[in-house]
């Protein structure tokens, strides 16, 4: 698992796609996206309080 990663080959930017997908699509960023919606200006509701998201994906 010494493999270097090549950011360049479109297989590798495919992956990497998928990853950030899969983990932003949790639940627990829901509130987050609709603030940053509420905060451009594109809705008036205002969401529910959010956890930051480095304190959701680095819990010790």
């Amino acid at each position: 698992m010494n493999e270097e990663l090549n950011l360049h080959l479109r297989n590798n930017i495919i992956k990497l796609q998928s990853l950030v997908h899969n983990q932003l699509s949790s639940p627990r960023y829901i509130n987050l996206f609709k603030y940053s919606w509420y905060k451009s200006g594109y809705t008036d509701v205002h969401p529910e309080n959010f956890e930051n998201p480095g304190a959701l994906m680095f819990m010790v």
